[in-house]
């Protein structure tokens, strides 16, 4: 798995091990993906779920995600948000973490954005 701590290096005064902190148990919930074989978004993000156990909380009207990892919501007073670290899997696969526990699972033209805190 590949991680990139601070991908569009918005956080730069920020120590790297607090981004990382900052992602609580979400990149182990990837990780176990990943280790489960799990390659296409929508079968890691369920298998997240289920390892989350709290619900499932993506739907259509979260935002988007852009080439960058940037996310923006639809709610025109939320700014954009940039990922605190992005995690891939070799099959292109991805997972950006952004603040306030709001996570996406992204591959190609999919993306599922959620929040897992």
């Amino acid at each position: 798995m590949l991680v990139i701590i601070d991908p569009n290096k918005h956080y730069a005064k920020n120590k790297q091990g607090h981004l990382i902190e900052a992602c609580g148990l979400i990149p182990y919930f990837f990780r176990d993906a990943e280790d489960a074989g799990l390659k296409d978004a929508q079968e890691v993000y369920d298998f997240m779920v289920s390892v989350y156990g709290f619900g499932d909380y993506s739907g259509v009207n979260w935002g988007v995600v852009g080439p960058k990892g940037t996310y923006t919501s639809l709610e025109p007073e939320d700014k954009p948000l940039e990922p605190l670290v992005s995690f891939e899997i070799v099959e292109g696969c991805k997972l950006y973490v952004y603040p306030y526990a709001i996570m996406a699972v992204v591959q190609g033209q999919t993306q599922i954005i959620s929040r897992m805190d």
